[in-house]
């Protein structure tokens, strides 16, 4: 199974005071001298030339060997200039812990240009940590996500398209079955853009589900980001959306020659069914009984998330 277990995300983020999550590196204790050491002990002298609490982005990786998973997060998160290039590939390219926290930073600047909110990275980082189903054994989940720092597209390690930043991976008796995309939002509000069997037939597995699955899944989310508002995606508006980024690789299929050949059929015959759906699909995502809509809506990247109560 590709993707991330949850279950291999054992470290956690603790927050800090209100007035403190522009630049929560401030509460870590000691940190100048801290610091210091981590430069007597590993770098040059040269560092010393500024104050090193405003300076050390300049810092390589090494020098902060001290520093706990938490806090070097802090670090991070607290830095406005990009740090040494050996801590921004930990973040960019670590398999597990440290991309996902880059990625819920990510998500808050590309879907809504959030910033200087760290409880709200802790807060969605234990949602993701906790997530389950609560259906048993023969359940596991999986974490994927988008590559670079795409809002939406194709997925790091299953190579599947999201229409958000995450996906968590359903997988029932170690098979994929369902993804559920999503991303976070500023002011804890969480989109959920994406609730998708993976196969058309043959879903038994949803037998086990207490109610329809679209619910369920947010009966789940809920429990996993209890401070958060939870928006779902407009179904016409992601029907639209999908017809266009479909339209778009076509285009770009089609004028690449012959090499791309299989790729443009599979397309057209995305489209095609995309087109046969479009109905289904709508109502799919406005039948979300027993919650409903506030009557609230999210409009972002141009698309409309409607809030659930």
């Amino acid at each position: 199974m590709r993707g991330i277990a949850l279950t291999d995300l054992t470290r956690s983020l603790s927050k800090v005071s209100v007035h403190r999550q522009a630049k929560p590196a401030v509460q870590i204790k000691n940190l100048k001298e801290r610091l210091s050491t981590g430069v007597t002990t590993y770098c040059e002298r040269d560092y010393y030339e500024d104050d090193i609490v405003e300076t050390y982005y300049r810092l390589p990786l090494r020098c902060f060997a001290d520093f706990s998973f938490d806090e070097l997060c802090k670090l991070k998160y607290s830095s406005q200039i990009m740090m040494d290039s050996s801590v921004c590939t930990l973040f960019e390219n670590d398999a597990n812990e440290y991309r996902v926290v880059e990625k819920i930073r990510s998500s808050m600047w590309r879907w809504g240009a959030g910033r200087n909110v760290w409880n709200e990275v802790v807060d969605a980082h234990n949602g993701i940590r906790t997530f389950t189903l609560d259906l048993g054994p023969e359940f596991d989940v999986h974490l994927d996500y988008t590559t670079g720092n795409n809002p939406f597209g194709y997925s790091e390690h299953e190579r599947l398209f999201l229409d958000g930043v995450f996906g968590f991976l359903i997988h029932y008796r170690g098979r994929h079955v369902m993804t559920i995309g999503f991303s976070i939002m500023a002011r804890r509000v969480l989109l959920l853009q994406q609730v998708q069997l993976k196969e058309a037939r043959g879903n038994r597995f949803l037998y086990q589900l207490p109610t329809p699955y679209l619910p369920y899944v947010i009966t789940r989310m809920k429990a996993a980001f209890p401070r958060h508002t939870i928006n779902v995606i407009d179904g016409q508006d992601l029907v639209n959306k999908t017809t266009q980024d479909y339209t778009r690789a076509l285009q770009w299929a089609d004028s690449n020659g012959s090499d791309d050949r299989a790729h443009s059929t599979a397309l057209r015959a995305a489209l095609e069914h995309l087109h046969k759906d479009r109905n289904r699909i709508e109502q799919f995502y406005q039948n979300i009984s027993p919650f409903t809509f506030t009557g609230k809506s999210n409009y972002t990247n141009h698309l409309t998330h409607h809030e659930v109560a």
